[in-house]
C-alpha cells in the first residue's frame, strides 16, 4: 500500500467533475487556492470545446489563481472520432 505524507506537485483535474453546477464554482476556487498554498500545481482536463470557454471565464473571473495552467484535451475517445482527432484539436483552441 503506497502512504503519501505530503502534497504531490501537480494533480489533474477534470473540470466537469468539480463544476456540475454554479453552486460548484465557490468551492472549486477555494480548492484551486488551497491547491495554490500547498504549491501543487494543477492540469485541467477538458473534455469537450465548451469547457475551454467555461476555463477561459473562470480565469478572467479570477477563480483561477494561475495565469498559465497545463490543459488536457481528451480526443478520440470513441472509435468513430478517432478519425477526426486533428479538426477535433483545433475546436478546443479559443480564437485569438
Amino acid at each position: 500500500m503506497v502512504q503519501v505524507t505530503e502534497a504531490p506537485e501537480a494533480a489533474s483535474l477534470a473540470l466537469r467533475e468539480f463544476l456540475t453546477g454554479p453552486e460548484d464554482e465557490k468551492p472549486f476556487a477555494d480548492f484551486l487556492a488551497w491547491l495554490q498554498r500547498e504549491r501543487v500545481l494543477p492540469q485541467i482536463i477538458l473534455y469537450e470545446p465548451a469547457e475551454t470557454i467555461r476555463l477561459a471565464e473562470l480565469q478572467r473571473r479570477g477563480l483561477i489563481p494561475w495565469r498559465d495552467l497545463p490543459v488536457l484535451f481528451v480526443l478520440g475517445a470513441t472509435p468513430s472520432a478517432r478519425p477526426r482527432i486533428p479538426r477535433a484539436f483545433r475546436h478546443f483552441l479559443l480564437p485569438t
